[in-house]
């Protein structure tokens, strides 16, 4: 059987200065509903309705779902027990354990807790939450569901959880919108010898069980299973190429999405695609860090260590694990996978310190009679972020913050807003119909070389989105396209 896939990808940035005048509107109070109630696999569930400013749609949200029971640590995921009573999903479960460590290759933790762990959340390993906003209505045109939107966060695989609030999706864009936690770190990509190579990328298999949920229980908000778009950023990127590419692998999976994108990350060419981690060291520098490196049974002493007491060592000894190459979650053969049994029939790219690879996967994607976008970013948000973050710039994830930031309780400058307004409406008119794209040329087109837009500054000019020459944007990518392939071959 064919797949049909559209894939949309993107990354960002370049530095620029931000004003300060605000335009924002004020934030009504909550909409004055009953507590909405959905009917899903496992039973019940209670959540709340709100309403933001000047929106369409009253939302319905649906916070802190388990898609999994409480995991046994080091162990694949597995469904939920039912339940009996109501489930309360009126607030954010907790996050899965974090680890902020400080080495030579991470941002300053510091720096990375005050931008993404700001108020910090609750931890714990029973954390395998998903979280849905819906439009309260449901949708009368043909009587057709809703696109959905899936978000997976990023964070290096060391931290990062779906406590995003995706209303707007819901309220201005009228989609059902849909984010979730999956373990990292140590918890989610354990390498012990004792387990099988092809069980030890648990984190993205919490992924896939989250998009299986999506699949079972969308339909009970509104929502099109069969009208899925998987959205990524960052780590949660290079998880959405993950799954495009083991999906493109398998030509006996159902795939449960039909559109990606990519913010800020990629794992098809460069150093992401060739430096996958050896893991079997970071295991045991850590079993030895807590006292488990002479037990009789590694593994089980592992598991009986508090949570905390593991979380410490990580970043006691800076040590990072990741995903391992095992051929199920994550294919050998990057570039292969793009040119399987798929119909790929849309793509959104643009650039951060990912900009030449993104640009190459772009390339590659035209080379195989793809529709590829991209854009490049470039407004500045630090008026969003803490006042001690100013030497920023426009930062890696500037456009998330920006995409996820909600009207009536974000100080916007008017490019900012405009902006704003623009990335949101593109997102959701590809989630809605993939094929027609975000709403400017695509690469290749004949508009090039016009064939990528800037949202932001151009120059001094502040404006909110224009055509720009890719040849421009590109020129210094020549200088590493040769080097991609030889890089892969060394470390792959």
């Amino acid at each position: 059987m064919r797949h049909h896939l559209l894939l949309f990808a993107a990354a960002a940035t370049a530095t620029a200065k931000h004003g300060n005048d605000t335009n924002s509107p004020k934030f009504p109070a909550p909409f004055p509903s009953p507590f909405p109630v959905a009917t899903i696999s496992s039973g019940v569930v209670q959540g709340l309705a709100t309403s933001l400013p000047d929106a369409p749609h009253v939302v319905n949200k649906f916070l802190g779902i388990p898609y999994a029971a409480p995991p046994v640590r080091f162990a694949l995921p597995q469904a939920p027990e039912p339940w009996m009573s109501p489930f309360n999903a009126t607030a954010f479960g907790a996050s899965c354990y974090q680890n902020f460590v400080n080495n030579s290759v991470a941002t300053r933790p510091e720096v990375t807790e005050a931008l993404y762990n700001n108020p910090p959340a609750p931890e714990s390993e029973d954390c395998l939450k998903i979280n849905v906003f819906a439009p309260a209505n449901r949708s009368r045109r043909n009587n057709s569901s809703r696109a959905v939107l899936v978000f997976i966060p990023g964070g290096a695989f060391q931290i990062g959880n779906g406590r995003a609030d995706l209303s707007a999706f819901a309220a201005y864009e009228n989609i059902v919108a849909v984010a979730f936690n999956y373990r990292n770190n140590i918890f989610g990509f354990p390498a012990s010898s004792q387990i099988p190579v092809t069980e030890r990328n648990l984190g993205l298999y919490d992924q896939r069980l989250a998009l299986d949920w999506v699949q079972k229980n969308i339909a009970a908000f509104g929502g099109d299973p069969s009208k899925v778009t998987i959205w990524g950023h960052s780590a949660g990127a290079t998880s959405v190429d993950y799954l495009l590419r083991s999906y493109g692998e398998n030509d006996t999976a159902s795939v449960p999405f039909r559109g990606a994108i990519m913010l800020s990350g990629q794992s098809t060419f460069g150093l992401a695609a060739a430096s996958y981690p050896t893991n079997g060291p970071m295991w045991a520098g850590i079993a030895a860090a807590v006292g488990c490196a002479n037990a009789t049974d590694v593994l089980e002493c592992m598991r009986r260590v508090p949570a905390q007491t593991l979380v410490d060592a990580q970043r006691a000894t800076g040590i990072l694990t990741g995903p391992e190459r095992d051929n199920v979650t994550l294919p050998s053969l990057p570039v292969e996978a793009l040119t399987t049994d798929f119909d790929i029939a849309a793509a959104i790219y643009t650039d951060y310190v990912f900009q030449c690879p993104a640009a190459l996967l772009a390339q590659t994607a035209v080379s195989l009679d793809i529709p590829t976008w991209r854009y490049y970013f470039n407004t500045t948000i630090l008026n969003m972020v803490p006042d001690n973050l100013g030497f920023l710039g426009v930062f890696h994830g500037s456009d998330l913050f920006l995409l996820l930031s909600i009207p009536g309780r974000s100080n916007y400058t008017p490019q900012q807003f405009a902006v704003y307004e623009y990335l949101r409406d593109a997102f959701a008119r590809f989630v809605k119909e993939p094929t027609n794209g975000p709403g400017w040329a695509a690469v290749g087109s004949d508009a090039a070389p016009l064939d990528v837009v800037v949202l932001g500054d151009v120059g001094n000019d502040k404006a909110v989105v224009t055509p720009y020459n890719s040849t421009l944007l590109d020129a210094r990518c020549a200088l590493y396209q040769g080097y991609y392939p030889i890089l892969q071959a060394v470390l792959g």
